[in-house]
């Protein structure tokens, strides 16, 4: 692990600045035909994220990938070599969560959001992804209104 890497569809690595067979590599897996789905819906009540997910044609070794997004954020640099730059972001993971799909292809898991993230425009992303070799199977995502 280093940074800034970048790994696609869970098998290939590259130095996150690579664009090109970054590029090359993404166009390459999303022509890959997946007959997994993954549906996806959630909501909040106070400070907890129910997410329903249901998924089909899923393998034994395949996990649940749930992660809260916060669409937009920034940073203001105070020290080091980037001191007074502000930075934005974008998709910053908040928290993430794990399930396992070999006994149940559909469910509800639970996320408390922290409160320094609540009512900052958050989306669910799911991620079906076999545990064995790290292919992504299926992926979907859900905005929270709140």
């Amino acid at each position: 692990m280093y940074t800034p890497q970048l790994v696609v569809n869970g098998t290939s690595e590259f130095i996150g600045s690579d664009e090109k067979p970054i590029r090359n590599a993404i166009t390459q897996a999303q022509l890959v035909q997946q007959t997994a789905t993954l549906e996806l819906d959630a909501s909040i009540e106070q400070d907890i994220v129910r997410i329903n997910y249901k998924s089909a044609d899923v393998q034994a070794s395949d996990e649940l990938q749930l992660a809260l997004i916060q669409k937009n954020g920034s940073t203001n640099v105070l020290r080091g070599e980037n001191e007074g730059l502000k930075f934005d972001h974008s998709q910053i993971v908040i928290k993430s969560l794990q399930v396992s799909l070999k006994d149940n292809a559909q469910g509800t898991a639970t996320l408390i959001i922290p409160k320094s993230a609540l009512g900052k425009g958050l989306e669910i992303i799911g991620l079906v992804q076999n545990g064995r070799n790290g292919k992504i199977q299926a992926a979907n995502a859900t905005s929270l209104c709140k």
